[in-house]
């Protein structure tokens, strides 16, 4: 009995490590979510750490855990806040361009606070823009 479960339990782990979740879309295809942190470095020197959350088909998983993703910063508020821009780009499957829907948030599997959100299709790179309370 405890053989069994322990295929089981190794495979839950890795499903929990790389933050995969299932959900329910349109047209009753199944979905899947991946949310890599990424860490910001502000111009006052503060890492910050985000999470984007990239959703697409399922059958297109191995395209949605290697997205690109390109930070870059710059202060506002008279230096006492950063924007941040991510473009965040989830190549093509075989040239098959499927949509897919981005996230940026504050903590892991969407908790904290949703920064910004995006509606795209692969091979064509998602633009967020979003303000950090730190310089």
């Amino acid at each position: 009995m405890v053989r069994s479960v322990q295929p089981f339990l190794a495979a839950l782990l890795v499903l929990v490590g790389f933050q995969i979740s299932a959900r329910p879309a349109r047209a009753s295809e199944t979905w899947c979510d991946t949310d890599p942190p990424v860490a910001v470095r502000t111009p006052g020197g503060s890492v910050q750490v985000v999470y984007v959350v990239d959703s697409g088909p399922a059958e297109y998983l191995a395209e949605l855990l290697t997205p690109s993703v390109d930070a870059q910063v710059q202060p506002v508020q008279s230096g006492a806040a950063t924007q941040v821009a991510i473009d965040v780009a989830v190549s093509p499957a075989l040239g098959v361009a499927f949509p897919i829907h981005s996230e940026v948030w504050t903590g892991p599997q969407r908790t904290g606070t949703r920064l910004s959100s995006r509606d795209g299709t692969a091979g064509t790179p998602l633009h967020h823009v979003f303000i950090l309370d730190v310089p």
